[in-house]
């Protein structure tokens, strides 16, 4: 379970607990696992899906989480980012777990 991830930026604090849990809870139900890392330095958020082995990584910056999601939007956008992550590594390991409108 993810506990305490978030994210600080000058004037907006987003709290990722809660995406990043469905998304996990969404690739066990998938059969994938999910990896979620923040590389300080860069300031971006890297999501990653694996299966047998063969991954699929993103990277999110926190500015533009900032400046073009809003927080209310925030958990819809990192499920886009899920389906994305999914049809790739669907493609790869031919075990497509895509969404209907995405296959």
């Amino acid at each position: 379970m993810i506990h305490g991830i978030g994210i600080s930026l000058t004037a907006t604090t987003f709290d990722l607990s809660k995406p990043l849990a469905a998304m996990a809870e969404r690739a066990k139900l998938d059969g994938f696992e999910f990896y979620y890392t923040r590389h300080i330095a860069e300031d971006v958020f890297e999501l990653e899906l694996r299966r047998d082995y063969i991954g699929v990584k993103t990277k999110v910056s926190a500015e533009y989480l900032q400046k073009y999601i809003p927080h209310s939007c925030l958990e819809g956008f990192l499920m886009g980012e899920y389906d994305r992550l999914s049809y790739m590594l669907g493609a790869v390991t031919g075990c497509n777990n895509a969404p209907e409108d995405l296959k």
